[in-house]
């Protein structure tokens, strides 16, 4: 009976042995199963970590570019705006040279009367110099004062420009 019991303890022994063999070696399968696991994931973090700089530096560039383009385009708005303004400025110089040529052709082509000349009356004045300078102020009032009346009114009604 000793020695059944002798073997039977020596069998448990052995059985957990095996046990432990088997446990050291699930152990160590499962070592290297977290170990290639930390190392996959390590991968998987660097790769997120490089898109995330990849996302990162795209951004920046398309910030930039918006920039270039906001900074070019205000410059080609600014050059557009000065070129639309010089136009103008020609234009209106172009418009004032021929209001004056029409003017003096129209002041070339009008007849004139000695009686326009000979009238004392300030109304008279006031109303042959407005309707022969009504643009021109300066030339209005000129021709408004007395000493100047008869000049003015002769130069316009009988002389050639």
């Amino acid at each position: 009976m000793e020695k059944e019991e002798q073997m039977k303890a020596n069998k448990e022994l052995e059985d957990l042995d095996k046990l432990i063999q088997k446990e050291k070696e699930k152990e160590k399968c499962i070592e290297t199963f977290l170990e290639r696991e930390s190392r996959r994931m390590g991968r998987k973090n660097k790769e997120k970590q490089a898109e995330e700089e990849l996302k990162e530096i795209k951004k920046e560039v398309e910030h930039q570019v918006k920039e270039i383009k906001t900074v070019f385009s205000s410059k080609i708005s600014k050059i557009q705006q000065n070129t639309e303004r010089q136009k103008m400025l020609k234009m209106k110089e172009l418009t004032n040279m021929k209001l004056r040529m029409t003017s003096l052709l129209i002041n070339q082509e009008i007849k004139g009367s000695i009686s326009n000349c000979k009238q004392d009356k300030e109304e008279t004045f006031e109303a042959y110099c407005n309707a022969r300078f009504p643009v021109d102020w300066f030339e209005n009032k000129h021709c408004r004062q007395k000493e100047n009346f008869c000049g003015v009114c002769c130069e316009k009604e009988f002389s050639v420009k």
